[in-house]
């Protein structure tokens, strides 16, 4: 201890250089420190993209569809615009063109001649044949799974790749295959142990995703275990448990036990009254498991952005299952009252929740970030489209 403290006192006093006059000190100027704190905010109102809204809305009506792909990619521009880090905007550089061509390689290249394979083996085999199709079937499944996590991979490659800050874009370093063997293997053991891998197979799939994530010529870091979500994680999957056999027997308490051998060969005819308790047993069911998923995935994405880091600034996520609640359940009245009109909406809804609890703490030297010499794919994120999946 008293040596420390020494060390600390000659590092607070001037010191003498060597070869100057005895005794007299030379004032040495303290290091610099590299990087800057970081700004991240988002500004404006999600309510903005109501007139665009309505005007992609009207407009893919009238183009069945096709302006769709423009319409998505002026939504972009507008959310990225929105995001601002040390008080500048990204943007987003990528085309409707570029979406519609994706959207079309994944259906003839993928779709297309699954639907081909479909038709000729229920012509060769026949349609009786139950065993070849159960069989080919799987198949197709499998091979779906993999598209899975390419789509993923592809995607989230695309939209970064298509983000620019002060001119530098981001991007992707790994492969999407090798995404998609992590993706099909930490789901078989997840299935195999019953779901419980679920927490160990998140960090997985985040760490692979966020260490190859670039912006410019660096990468981010992720470190960190699935200990902190287990707890949490076994609430959900005890509750799960129990609220599986309480509806269980809560739907048989409704159609009442002396029916069961009706209910078996389809003659039962159930009264309104019946209907409305099985629905009211199912609803209640929903808000209760909605509850616990909440709160371990606001504890998953904490996680996450702790484990997160870009040089020396690490990422501090402040949201919670009550706030996450509260987000989906206002997103859904929204979507469904506009019929889907307002999705833009609640887009930026989301990412301004997300935006707004984001803190980065420490500094990042911006300065040493240079562009990415990697080579810029053409292509969109059509297998995602298809797929229905989500890069972010």
């Amino acid at each position: 201890m008293d040596q420390d403290r020494a060390a600390d006192a000659m590092d607070s006093t001037p010191t003498a250089l060597s070869g100057g006059p005895p005794g007299m000190a030379y004032d040495v100027p303290p290091i610099a420190a590299t990087g800057e704190p970081v700004d991240l905010r988002w500004v404006g109102s999600p309510w903005e993209l109501t007139g665009l809204s309505f005007i992609n809305f009207l407009l893919s009506i009238v183009t069945l569809g096709v302006y769709s792909f423009w319409g998505k990619t002026e939504v972009r521009r507008r959310l990225w615009s929105s995001v601002r880090l040390q008080g500048e905007p990204f943007h987003y550089t990528g085309t409707g063109r570029e979406l519609l061509l994706g959207f079309l390689f994944a259906f003839f290249v993928v779709f297309m001649p699954v639907l081909l394979a479909t038709i000729a083996v229920a012509v060769i085999f026949g349609v009786e044949n139950e065993l070849a199709l159960n069989i080919f079937s799987l198949l197709i499944q499998a091979l779906f799974f993999l598209l899975m996590g390419i789509a993923i991979y592809r995607a989230r490659r695309y939209r970064l790749s298509r983000t620019l800050w002060r001119g530098i874009r981001g991007g992707m370093s790994g492969q999407p295959k090798s995404f998609a063997w992590l993706w099909i293997w930490t789901s078989m053991l997840t299935w195999m142990t019953l779901g419980w891998f679920a927490p160990q197979r998140a960090i997985e799939v985040q760490k692979r995703l966020h260490t190859e994530t670039t912006f410019g010529n660096q990468s981010f870091d992720f470190k960190g275990d699935a200990g902190p979500l287990y707890p949490v994680f076994a609430v959900l999957w005890i509750g799960c448990f129990i609220l599986f056999f309480a509806v269980i027997g809560g739907i048989l308490a409704a159609i009442g036990f002396s029916n069961l051998g009706q209910v078996a060969d389809g003659s039962f005819e159930g009264t309104g009254l019946q209907g409305i308790w099985i629905l009211a047993i199912l609803f209640g069911a929903f808000i209760i498991w909605s509850l616990l998923s909440s709160w371990y995935q606001a504890r998953k994405l904490v996680l996450f952005a702790r484990y997160t880091s870009f040089d020396q600034g690490r990422f501090r996520l402040d949201v919670t299952g009550r706030g996450l609640i509260g987000l989906i359940l206002t997103n859904l009245l929204i979507t469904i009252f506009s019929l889907t009109i307002l999705s833009p909406v609640v887009q930026a809804r989301t990412l301004k929740y997300f935006v707004d609890r984001m803190t980065i703490d420490g500094t990042i030297d911006f300065a040493k970030v240079m562009q990415s010499q990697s080579a810029l794919g053409q292509g969109g994120e059509g297998l995602a489209q298809a797929f229905d999946v989500d890069a972010f």
